[in-house]
């Protein structure tokens, strides 16, 4: 019989000849694997997004000139990300698709989505991007702008 055999025999053993032996011995084995499930799941419910920032909306207008193919009403403004404007819009209200614009003034992108999936733009961090967003991101990170229908978030890059 092996080490960790015998040692189980002589628990058991224990057990049979003293209840509360046998009751602590129960006790202890929950408390260990309770304690060893909710180390586990506090772990996965920890996980990291990438979620940076959530922008708010903003009374700034976006700059006049500035449409984009199948909008449907105006281009709602929130507020700046370290030199990057972002605004949001509504395009083709029957098919509920929901757009993200942004960028810096001279290279805004934009990309729609329908529900439930979010709209996103990737920023990808150059030199000749605003001196607000190299000095939180180095060059050749990317800034993820994701817009779900009602909220703006801002994420990092997760390599």
């Amino acid at each position: 019989m092996t080490e960790k055999g015998a040692f189980a025999a002589m628990l058991v053993s224990r057990a049979r000849r003293n209840p509360r032996a046998a009751f602590a011995l129960v006790c202890g084995t929950v408390v260990v694997l309770l304690v060893a499930a909710l180390g586990v799941g506090w772990r996965l419910g920890s996980a990291d997004d990438g979620r940076i920032a959530t922008l708010s909306k903003t009374a700034a207008a976006w700059p006049d000139g500035d449409v984009f193919p199948g909008q449907d009403g105006p281009v709602t403004r929130y507020e700046d990300y370290l030199g990057i404007m972002v605004g949001t819009f509504f395009r083709d209200e029957s098919e509920r698709r929901h757009c993200v614009v942004a960028g810096p003034r001279e290279s805004i992108q934009g990309r729609c989505a329908a529900e439930p999936f979010s709209a996103t733009v990737d920023i990808l961090v150059t030199t000749s991007s605003p001196a607000e967003l190299r000095t939180l991101f180095p060059v050749g990170a990317t800034v993820r702008i994701s817009f779900d229908g009602e909220t703006v978030t801002v994420l990092r890059d997760r390599t």
